[in-house]
């Protein structure tokens, strides 16, 4: 008789576990003595249902999702977990992968029981289990958000990370600033404001995102800092300021005077900038310049291929395409014969020129 093929389910609550906990490692070396008791076999392939997985019911659970889709492949004979609380804390998910099992015709094992997935009571056991997994999961979660809460309120900081340049001393139960880091915005700030880099450059000596950044300048460098619960009050801290509250503001109208098209320092305007797009891919055009000794060209440039997958046109002279615009509005939107009359009535009577 061919040994068992086993497909073992490993999964912890969180990636703190996955990376310093014991976790996995205990996990494993009981499911490989369990194995080995029954004298099955764990293909090489079957190990790639390990890892980190949410402890909340609500979590997508990718990991259960890859095995179910697999049960039907013939690549393992029998599931295994250590104990059953490690296959499912979601009712409904749980019984639809027990009748995903069940209808692929694979074994249910928690260490060595040998659940019988066509017997109601046994079935019905594995249910109430989930039932109950999931009762005490959401109630963990609650507790969790609760304790976490309640420490906030206190002044200390409970949830994600800190806002930039800033730490929380324990022993002292105060906040710090990190002057390096906070001096660097202040620079970077200044810099910004006074027009000598932009703040694309800016965010990549600084080794973030512009996004980052921006944010940072504009809502995390004030004395306050926010912290949204679920089903809570928020929760606001007051923490060390790097930049006042006029150069913010100054970022902030500057950041929004950056993205209005009504802008007065730009040297080269394109009419339709933002507003128009490749037909193929909707990806916008952005308006280019090219200058030659004889002449200025503009024209609305496509996007990199490397970019977007598109091949439909590489640039369009912006002339052409905003005449084009333009006589098409006139001819759809325009009364021509007033127009024309209105145009008529302007003109000096020539009888009396």
């Amino acid at each position: 008789m061919k040994p068992l093929r086993f497909a073992p389910i490993i999964r912890v609550s969180t990636e703190r576990q996955d990376k310093q906990g014991e976790s996995l490692l205990t996990q494993k070396t009981q499911i490989k003595q369990h194995v080995k008791f029954m004298k099955g076999v764990i293909p090489g392939y079957c190990w790639k249902y390990v890892g980190q997985e949410h402890s909340t019911p609500d979590y997508e659970r990718n990991l259960l999702d890859q095995l179910l889709e697999d049960s039907e492949k013939d690549l393992f004979d029998a599931v295994i977990v250590a104990d059953s609380s490690r296959w499912s804390r979601d009712n409904l998910k749980n019984e639809i992968g027990l009748r995903t099992l069940r209808d692929n015709r694979i074994r249910f094992f928690a260490s060595t029981t040998d659940y019988d997935l066509n017997e109601n009571t046994q079935f019905m056991h594995l249910q109430m289990a989930a039932i109950i997994n999931e009762f005490l999961a959401k109630e963990q979660a609650k507790k969790s958000v609760d304790n976490r809460h309640h420490r906030s309120q206190r002044g200390i900081p409970a949830v994600g990370p800190m806002p930039y340049a800033r730490k929380f001393n324990k022993k002292t139960n105060k906040w710090e600033l990190d002057e390096e880091k906070a001096n660097q915005i202040r620079e970077v700030a200044k810099k910004y404001l006074s027009g000598e880099d932009t703040l694309i450059n800016l965010a990549k000596s600084l080794q973030m995102s512009y996004q980052n950044l921006s944010k940072i300048l504009t809502k995390r460098c004030g004395n306050k800092w926010t912290v949204q619960f679920k089903g809570k009050e928020p929760v606001t801290y007051t923490i060390p300021r790097i930049l006042s509250n006029d150069m913010i503001r100054q970022v902030k109208d500057r950041l929004e005077f950056k993205r209005t098209n009504n802008r007065t320092d730009i040297k080269n305007k394109y009419l339709l900038s933002g507003f128009i797009r490749c037909e193929k891919c909707g990806s916008t055009l952005t308006g280019q310049t090219q200058y030659s000794k004889k002449a200025i060209h503009k024209y609305y440039q496509h996007q990199s291929r490397t970019i977007v997958d598109c091949t439909a046109f590489s640039s369009i002279p912006a002339e052409k395409i905003e005449r084009a615009l333009f006589l098409t509005i006139f001819e759809n939107i325009v009364d021509v014969p007033s127009f024309e009359k209105a145009i008529a009535e302007s003109l000096p009577d020539r009888e009396f020129a």
